[in-house]
């Protein structure tokens, strides 16, 4: 088993993560399992596609459709992930070994819920390892990223 080092904070208590490297706990510590499959996912999804040197296949078009104004509605944001998620499937498994263990395998993902508060937009995804364990990650985007449409 390998290890990353640890972006998500868990807390055990069935609420969901949060960005770890942004707040005040748990910097630099040690992460597999689940936990590691699940950083991995995320890393994907919010890498722009093409914009890592080198690896032109990484990434997907999700935070580019938020960047550019796709993102108008939560029914915008539900679609940008729809088609985005096939994208990050096709790269987590190209980069499957043999010795990985289920627990750090993506099976899966659903975006819940997806909230616009002042300055950003938080979107709670359900992750599912190949063992079939899951977890609720709260996942801000640092931007209002959907537009506030005066009625």
């Amino acid at each position: 088993m390998s290890y990353d080092l640890l972006v998500f904070h868990d807390n055990g208590e069935g609420q969901p993560m949060s960005l770890s490297l942004l707040g005040d706990t748990a910097h630099g510590m040690a992460v597999t399992g689940i936990l590691k499959g699940c950083q991995r996912f995320f890393l994907e999804l919010f890498t722009v596609s093409g914009s890592l040197r080198g690896l032109p296949h990484r990434g997907c078009p999700f935070m580019q459709d938020a960047w550019s104004g796709l993102w108008q509605t939560p029914s915008d944001v539900q679609a940008s992930f729809a088609a985005s998620l096939m994208t990050v499937r096709q790269n987590l498994r190209a980069d499957i070994l043999d010795a990985d263990p289920a627990e750090e395998r993506f099976a899966d993902a659903q975006l819940l819920d997806v909230q616009t508060i002042k300055d950003a937009t938080k979107l709670f995804i359900r992750y599912v390892s190949a063992a079939g364990t899951a977890r609720v990650v709260e996942a801000p985007v640092p931007f209002s990223a959907i537009s506030r449409r005066q009625t």
